[in-house]
């Protein structure tokens, strides 16, 4: 499963306003359901995200797998 992840990456499309501010966030969950929708499920508990994402660009989240596995997923933050 670990290496099914790692090349995984996901896109978050977000509004923003003036000097591409981002309205709202990305969160855990929403991270949880763009992996759903790639087939990977995940409860939002699992995904290891400190604070919200505020910002366009691209992150690394750290996914917990269990028996403490952990990998990582690419998370792009871009304008919709």
């Amino acid at each position: 499963m670990a290496e099914k992840l790692k090349n995984v990456s996901i896109t978050a499309a977000v509004k923003v306003g003036e000097d591409d501010k981002v309205f709202g966030a990305v969160t855990s969950q929403t991270i949880a359901e763009l992996l759903a929708e790639k087939g990977h499920k995940f409860d939002r508990k699992e995904i290891n995200l400190e604070e919200p994402l505020k910002a366009l660009g691209q992150y690394d989240v750290e996914v917990k797998l269990g028996q403490g596995i952990t990998s990582t997923v690419q998370v792009w933050v871009v304008r919709e």
